[in-house]
């Protein structure tokens, strides 16, 4: 199929692990759809009061949330699940302020989770996870490592950051950490960055996409697109409850899960017709 512009914007995928099968199920955290159907198992086993070990590979808090919703999903079963949430940091939710990974930790701990920190998982065996200081066994993996490029992208064969995702000219990756992105480079892009952080909320890519693509095809000039310094963050604990982030400041509670919820309903709200 010819063009003259293109745009891809086909998502990103938790970086794979090898896994033996068929046991232990491996579950990534990206595409999401994947974790309806883990669901669906784990409330079949919790109703059968059946012993499921699991373990969540990634501590950051893509893996904290999840962990945190698998722990709720067992209390409304009724059931104790037995949840392992391992991360290669000296801490959970590394990229968040100490105090605010310390109040999740004892939150998670509270409803019985076990927490393995500053040790990495090394490799996927058919009775759970091998660590670099033991092994975890479990049924059910579930991955939250960090996400790399779809495999149609790293197919481009365009220049890469380490996440294998398109990092210059005309499609970009943005920087783990949004507020120190080179001003330079981002005064050389005439397209705005083709993926982003999950948790960067509402921050208007899609608006100037579609401006520098029509710029491109009339032959002018693009603007770069310039990420939030700051930004909402609001994990939902799964409970009623969540934490939310923004900054150095944080709150646990559940206000913050209602304002989550009031955003997304609003944001939803946005594409309906």
């Amino acid at each position: 199929m010819p063009w003259d512009r293109v745009s891809f914007n086909v998502g990103s995928r938790v970086a794979p692990m090898a896994a033996p099968t068929p046991d232990p199920k491996l579950w990534p955290a990206k595409p999401i759809a994947g974790l309806a159907d883990l669901r669906a198992r784990l409330e079949q086993r919790f109703a059968r009061a059946e012993p499921t070990p699991i373990v969540v590979v990634g501590a950051g808090a893509t893996g904290c949330e999840l962990a945190a919703n698998l722990l709720a999903l067992a209390r409304r079963c009724r059931h104790r699940a037995a949840v392992t949430l391992v991360g290669a940091g000296e801490r959970i939710l590394p990229e968040g302020p100490p105090g605010a990974a310390a109040a999740l930790a004892a939150h998670l701990e509270r409803h019985g989770a076990r927490i393995r920190a500053a040790t990495r998982a090394e490799a996927i065996e058919a009775d759970g996870v091998r660590l670099a200081d033991g092994h975890e066994p479990a049924e059910h993996v579930v991955l939250a490592t960090g996400l790399e490029a779809d495999p149609l992208v790293q197919s481009l064969g365009l220049p890469a950051d380490r996440a294998r995702r398109a990092a210059r000219r005309r499609a970009a990756a943005l920087d783990r950490r949004p507020a120190r992105l080179r001003r330079r480079r981002l005064r050389r892009l005439r397209a705005a960055p083709a993926a982003a952080r999950r948790r960067v909320r509402r921050c208007a890519q899609a608006p100037v996409l579609l401006g520098n693509l029509a710029a491109a095809l009339a032959g002018r000039e693009g603007r770069p697109f310039r990420p939030q310094r700051q930004w909402l963050a609001i994990l939902d604990l799964g409970d009623g409850r969540a934490l939310a982030l923004r900054g150095r400041r944080w709150a646990l509670g559940r206000w913050p899960r209602r304002l989550k919820e009031r955003l997304d309903r609003g944001f939803v709200g946005t594409f309906r017709m």
